[in-house]
């Protein structure tokens, strides 16, 4: 090779690495100018989460525990407007502690509640008195904020569920959310929903669990932290309505339990009720075989319902008087008898029962005849099983829907959706205390059965083996008191939901 066959190629040489050069100076600068412009959008983009964020707060408003306190109820209009400004406060105060560094930040809070289930709850609790007032509690809430919604989904089965759940997924995905504050604590139900983002270091960190008065055992076993407002909500579980404790059909009177009631007028230490029922016994005796008993419901302030002075231990006893033989149950209450009540002899101890049964139970004396006999031992077995839920450590809601299971007569069968109406909560958290049943099967969740008459998704807590019952063995334990099944193995006839 030659000096200029070298020279050109060196020459060359030169000439390609010139060009890549420049090439790589080119791709440098546009490089550099998107790196600007990319910058430059992400820093508009943060600008503009950080102008849309929010924090969220998801409430399942079927249940009680998470009911606002009474007061705002007292004027439904007036009253919603004042829950959802409270409701408002306590958010942002609770996150301007939390996050001093980032001010102030709108809150968005979404409520769904089963309207009609949700209504008849209030009612019947004394919490209202028009069916339409929930209804305008809804609206007033709704007016007070833009970015609040008290929602009424109506009738069927999971549709507060659905909601909750869809919007839990939907936001926490979102950027401009900051936080969810979930209060639905209640219900086991929402764990296996919350299970999948503690997993996830970026979800959990978004979300704190609102927890109520009631808080479902199974919330423990997450790692999500927690607050309470208890300015806001609840703090106890709602009254169970009216219970019939003592006399005849004309002179029949009642222990009101309900939250907002004025102090009854009284006789001789008992609160007087209109003309109304006649006794438990004779309700018993007058119920067909083939129905459900007609159960005591629990009596909101605990103690001696005839007034009694009860000395030592709380106890059960056989009461003799002139309206016949009446069960009482004393619980740790010392009330004077006035002089002109007949005086009752105990006659027959039952120290053994714990002292934490707050509800009263009537047998009639009148009862005549092995009918009669029958279904006074009837109820007193389901006076037992009341013992057995009211003393166990379940939580209130789980020991109303085991007190309501008791009623479903053998022979027939209910559904969660009527149970949850009746209790105006879930079928889902239905379903949970049902799982959790500690006294199956005597307190019979078997004979609870999902629409339609199919079994349901039932595993229920009892072989005491882990494992639960399978649906064969429910169905097994259905057919032998007499349920029929149809070719499909759904349950053939109407489901019972007379529950009182």
């Amino acid at each position: 090779m030659t000096f200029g066959d070298d020279f050109r190629r060196l020459a060359d040489q030169h000439r390609d690495t010139c060009r890549d050069l420049e090439r790589e100076r080119v791709a440098g600068r546009h490089t550099q100018e998107q790196a600007e412009l990319l910058g430059k959008k992400l820093r508009e983009l943060e600008e503009s989460v950080k102008r849309s964020s929010f924090v969220l707060v998801l409430i399942d408003a079927d249940a009680d525990a998470y009911l606002f306190d009474d007061g705002y109820f007292d004027d439904p209009v007036d009253g919603g407007k004042r829950a959802a400004l409270a409701l408002g406060s306590a958010v942002r105060k609770w996150w301007k502690a939390e996050n001093p560094s980032l001010g102030d930040i709108p809150v968005v809070v979404k409520a769904f509640a089963n309207g009609d289930g949700l209504a008849q709850l209030l009612m019947r609790a004394g919490m209202v008195k028009r069916d339409n007032a929930l209804a305008s509690f809804a609206s007033s809430f709704s007016q007070a904020d833009e970015m609040f919604d008290f929602v009424l989904v109506g009738k069927g089965k999971d549709r507060a569920d659905h909601k909750i759940t869809g919007a839990l997924k939907h936001y926490v995905e979102s950027p401009s959310c900051r936080h969810i504050l979930f209060a639905a604590c209640h219900d086991n139900g929402y764990v296996r929903t919350l299970e999948k983002y503690d997993r996830e270091p970026s979800a959990a960190k978004k979300i704190t669990l609102l927890r109520s008065f009631q808080t479902g055992r199974e919330f423990s076993s997450l790692g999500l932290p927690s607050i309470t407002f208890e300015s806001v909500f609840r703090k106890l579980p709602l009254p169970q309505g009216d219970l019939v404790i003592s006399g005849k059909a004309d002179d029949s009177v009642r222990a009101s339990s309900s939250v907002n009631s004025k102090t009854p007028s009284s006789t001789n230490g008992i609160t007087q009720a209109l003309q109304g029922p006649s006794s438990y016994a004779q309700q018993v005796a007058s119920s067909p075989s083939n129905e459900a008993r007609p159960l005591p419901r629990f009596v909101g302030n605990p103690g001696c319902n005839y007034g009694e002075e009860i000395d030592g231990e709380d106890r059960l006893g056989e009461l003799k008087t002139k309206q016949g033989v009446t069960f009482i149950m004393a619980v740790g209450q010392k009330r004077k008898r006035p002089a002109s009540d007949p005086v009752p002899t105990v006659t027959k101890p039952a120290s053994k029962l714990t002292k934490t049964i707050t509800h009263t139970v009537i047998a009639d004396s009148h009862l005549k005849g092995e009918e009669g006999t029958g279904k006074t031992e009837d109820a007193v077995e389901q006076q037992q099983l009341l013992d057995l839920i009211a003393s166990s450590s379940m939580t209130p809601f789980e020991k109303r829907v085991l007190s309501l299971l008791c009623q479903i007569p053998r022979g027939r069968v209910s559904t969660y959706g009527l149970l949850s109406a009746r209790l105006g909560s879930s079928p889902r958290a239905v379903g949970g205390a049902l799982r959790r049943n500690p006294f199956a099967p005597r307190v019979p969740c078997h004979r609870v059965v999902a629409a339609g008459g199919g079994l349901g998704g039932f595993k229920g807590a009892w072989p005491r083996d882990g494992v639960g019952i399978t649906l064969d063995e429910k169905r097994r334990l259905l057919r032998g008191e007499g349920v029929r099944f149809d070719a499909k193995g759904r349950v053939l006839g109407t489901p019972w939901g007379e529950f009182v």
